[in-house]
């Protein structure tokens, strides 16, 4: 804090400690709005994963999966990898 006496001198009250004092302010206010701004986005987010998986098409039969990593062979037999997640999930393995 600057005072100004009447002969025209300048005083100044507050010193280093006032300007530092100031700056952590702004810094504590930069970073309460940064921490809100955060959790504003996390909740927005959230909020758009739930809305998308709460309203999902109705499921229907498939003629055709894709199981990734796992191959057909070139004579249309599965591989072994393929094989053992088929019969996992208690699908026939047919002739691809």
């Amino acid at each position: 804090m600057r005072f100004k006496w009447t002969n025209g001198t300048k005083f100044d009250a507050g010193g280093k400690g006032a300007k530092a004092k100031t700056v952590l302010r702004r810094l504590l206010m930069v970073l309460a709005a940064l921490v809100l701004l955060g959790a504003v986005c996390a909740a927005g987010l959230i909020g758009f994963v739930y809305y998308k998986e709460t309203h999902l098409p109705p499921v229907g039969d498939f003629d055709t999966i894709i199981v990734l990593g796992a191959q057909v062979k070139a004579d249309g037999t599965p591989s072994v990898a393929l094989e053992r997640r088929l019969t996992a999930r208690n699908i026939k393995s047919s002739r691809c």
